[in-house]
Parts: C-alpha cells; structure tokens; sequence
C-alpha cells in the first residue's frame, strides 16, 4: 500500500454566502409543506469474486434530489476485493444529489480496493459523488480512498474517490448532454484505473533496456498527475453546464 493524492480547493464561506444571496432574491417561494425531516441517502457498489465467479464488476448510480431538510447526509462507496488466485474485482459507483435548502450536508465518498491471500489478483474501486448546492448549509466533506494487499504474490490494487461540491445560483439539474457526458469522464476514469494495473511495474528494471517499466513511484506519480487532470475536467464539466462555483474538489488515490 502506498500514500497517495490530494488536492482540495474550498471557498471561503463569505463568497459562498453572496452567492446564494444573490439567487434567492430571485427563487421562487418554497413548498407550503417542506419537508423538515433528515436524509439519509446511500449508494455502494461491490464486486467480490470466487473461484466459481473469478471475474466481477459491479455498476452503481444514483441521482437523487433533497429539498428543505434538516439535514442531508449521503454515503458513497466502491468496494472490489480480491482473495481467489487470478481473480478480478472492478467497482464504480457514481452519484449525482442535488441539495436544495438543507441545514447541514454529510457527504462521505469512499473507494476501498483490496486484495489478499491470491496469487495473480487484481482489485479497483472507483467512487464519485458529484453534489450540487442551493442555499447555505453547513457543509461536511469526506473523500477518502484505500488500497490493501495481504499474503498475496503478484496482486494488484487500485482505488480512487472523487469529489465535486458545487453551488449553483439557479440550483438546475444538470442538462441531459451534462450527464451523458460525466457517465463517458467515468466509464474514462475506470478504464485509465484498469489500464494502469495491466502491468505490474517493475523496480529492478535495467537503465540500460530500451524500454524499461515505469518504477513503482514513477507509475504512482504518473497515476497521481492524471487523477488531478480528470478532476479539473470534472469540474469544469459541472461548473460549465450549471453556472455554479466549486465548493470543494478531491482526489483521492491509493495503489
């Protein structure tokens, strides 16, 4: 297991409040009967092989609204484990949640990818929630990934988070053409992760040899750049297509 990549950006809560302001001065009125009562909203995606099974891959989305609550809190997880020789666990898992109004808003994305007791495994995991805010909650965000391997020759794990907090002045959906094009950045992002565990890297490779594997921390800091690239193009398909202003952005990444 290796440490992996971050990058956080968040704005400040007085940019965040003027822009709010500004489009509740034109918001229509609320419901007359809001709902006041707490959400709690998850998704979890999770591939788990056998020997009968060898090969797995689970697919999750979600896209869900939530209006004048309390509070809103959403749990996001991909899970692929591994623990059968040759055997190969992908998950993705994506949501999409619109929070209108709420007080306070959890929001938690996990990607956990492991592999153990198996020769010639492979395990990713992939999640990414994607949040879209009106009004001024108390916001709370964690992304967090994990890769684990134990007592297991030749394995190879992967996970990668993702996480998009925006604020939007006209709180829309995103447009038809937008989502098409954030499932394509995902199926994207799982190929790149399945592409970079294909070969196992090599740290003894000769200087000499004409084309020598990346070393493990070449290909670990090669993987970290095109993470932090996709999440730029995540966010600026998001902010594009909604007029919003990031929150927050994450990457997370473990191998």
């Amino acid at each position: 297991m290796s440490a992996g990549t971050t990058r956080r950006r968040t704005v400040t809560s007085a940019v965040l409040a003027g822009l709010v302001v500004v489009a509740l001065g034109s918001a229509s009125a609320p419901a007359a009967h809001p709902d006041r009562m707490s959400r709690d909203l998850d998704l979890a995606a999770s591939a788990n092989p056998s020997a009968a099974d060898p090969v797995v891959s689970d697919d999750a989305f979600d896209d869900d609204v939530v209006s004048f609550a309390r509070a809103a809190k959403s749990d996001v997880t991909a899970t692929g484990s591994a623990i059968c020789d040759g055997c190969d666990a992908s998950s993705t898992a994506l949501e999409v949640l619109y929070v209108s109004h709420a007080r306070r808003a959890g929001l938690d994305n996990t990607a956990v990818a492991w592999a153990q007791s198996c020769t010639d495994c492979i395990a990713t995991a992939l999640s990414v929630q994607v949040v879209v805010l009106r009004g001024v909650p108390s916001v709370e965000p964690n992304n967090r990934a994990l890769a684990v391997t134990a007592a297991c020759e030749s394995c190879r794990v992967s996970g990668v988070a993702f996480q998009l907090v925006v604020s939007s002045r006209r709180a829309g959906r995103l447009s038809d053409d937008a989502l098409d094009a954030l499932r394509t950045w995902v199926d994207e992002q799982a190929a790149t992760l399945r592409a970079q565990l294909a070969t196992p890297t090599d740290e003894t490779a000769a200087p000499e040899e004409p084309t020598p594997r990346l070393s493990k921390r070449q290909s670990d800091r090669r993987a970290k750049r095109i993470a932090n690239s996709a999440l730029g193009t995540l966010e600026d398909l998001v902010t594009d297509d909604l007029n919003a202003v990031t929150v927050a952005a994450d990457v997370e990444l473990r191998r």
